[in-house]
């Protein structure tokens, strides 16, 4: 699990212990690069698409796309809830053997450590015995306790179809232990400007100023991969969406606001901690649903409850305590086919999903977004969801 940007004000520090086997009945929670496996679909607004790998996501909990940094091709790890782009370098000295390593080409220019110099770039660090003497650099630190230190380029990179745009890329020269498998080359972090390590521009907003997209993305995770689109219509063309708008959160983080949690049509209070934060994380970069502590308290509560009341035999019983206990399980058929459902009512807005975890923190992740086609359209500061229908990034027709 990635997860989302470690920040105090929002993920404490811990041990996250899993909460397995809440299943609903039906749903859940430069110009000359040649172009990468997708072109745009050809509606009114551009679209570019660019497939999920298809493995993923049930061996490490995490979702994967291909693109392009300098002409080369990299496989990234797609979350929502950072916003900066890092690759792993080709003369890391503290990284693991990853499958691909970045190289700063001829359309490379590396970023100095004096904001007159380098055009305004907010450098956290400058890193000193590189060529030249001195380059900006930066440090991040993720929710699941692993970290990065990056030196910082310009470079040009793309998108599937779309045209190349220059942005700054971190290029990893250290990494702790768990930051990516070896299948894995780097992040793709999709969050607002207010999230990236630099304070500039990111690459999808490079794109919006363009033309070239309309400032939205969506997502939609299947067991053959599912697919990432950039820009596209201001409502998508098909299924039945519910919207709920975006927070204006602290630090740029896609949020909204929870206003129930419920189990069996039983509402659970939502507690003070999740209010004051002001919403949950959609993080496409994290397996869990995080809830704080006093509402995952009253959830699990309620739950015991409504699995109890529908357990017939004593091992489902045992079950049932062990969930609400917070230890792992391997449930049987008949109890997974009669676990109540748990429902998250946002503004105008609600859906079931399947897992819970006790944390400080607010999160939806991927596992909860997965039986979903998401939509955050930035440009309207809203989150859009639709049930999906089997194995197709298709949502059901309403």
């Amino acid at each position: 699990m990635r997860g989302t940007v470690l920040v105090t004000a929002l993920v404490a520090a811990g041990a996250l212990v899993g909460m397995v086997g809440l299943v609903a009945p039906d749903v859940w929670m430069s110009a000359a690069l040649p172009a990468l496996l997708s072109q745009p679909r050809g509606r009114a607004r551009a679209e570019y698409v660019l497939p999920l790998e298809p493995i993923a996501f049930h061996s490490r909990g995490q979702i994967q796309t291909r693109m392009r940094i300098g002409g080369d091709e990299y496989v990234m790890m797609v979350d929502s809830a950072s916003a900066d782009i890092a690759v792993v370098m080709r003369d890391c000295l503290f990284c693991s053997k990853h499958r691909s390593k970045y190289a700063p080409g001829p359309n490379a220019s590396r970023v100095a450590c004096d904001a007159a110099a380098n055009g305004g770039v907010n450098c956290s660090e400058c890193v000193v015995g590189v060529p030249g003497g001195k380059q900006c650099g930066y440090g991040v630190g993720y929710a699941d306790g692993s970290s990065i230190r990056t030196l910082v380029f310009e470079d040009l990179v793309a998108f599937g179809g779309a045209p190349p745009v220059r942005a700054h890329v971190g290029g990893v020269y250290v990494e702790s232990e768990g930051f990516e498998p070896k299948s894995v080359d780097g992040i793709l972090g999709l969050g607002m400007r207010g999230l990236t390590s630099l304070d500039q521009p990111t690459a999808l907003d490079a794109l919006v100023a363009a033309g070239a997209i309309e400032d939205r993305f969506s997502l939609c995770m299947r067991e053959a991969g599912g697919e990432l689109v950039l820009g596209g219509g201001a409502s998508p063309s098909h299924g039945v969406y519910q919207w709920t708008p975006l927070v204006d959160g602290p630090l740029g983080f896609y949020a909204v606001r929870l206003e129930a949690v419920e189990v069996d049509d039983v509402r659970v209070p939502v507690s003070n901690e999740t209010l004051a934060v002001g919403g949950v994380v959609i993080d496409s970069g994290s397996s869990a649903v995080l809830l704080p502590a006093g509402t995952y308290s009253g959830l699990a509560s309620t739950f015991r409850a409504a699995c109890l009341a529908r357990a017939e035999a004593r091992v489902d019983q045992v079950q049932c305590m062990q969930i609400s206990r917070r230890q792992c399980i391997d449930p049987s058929e008949k109890l997974l086919s009669r676990l109540p459902p748990i429902s998250l009512r946002f503004a105008n807005a609600s859906w079931i999903f399947d897992r819970g975890s006790d944390s400080t923190g607010h999160i939806i992740g991927a596992a909860a977004l997965r039986p979903f086609h998401n939509v955050l359209d930035r440009a309207a500061m809203r989150y859009g969801f639709a049930p999906l229908r089997g194995d197709s990034c298709a949502p059901r027709p309403s």
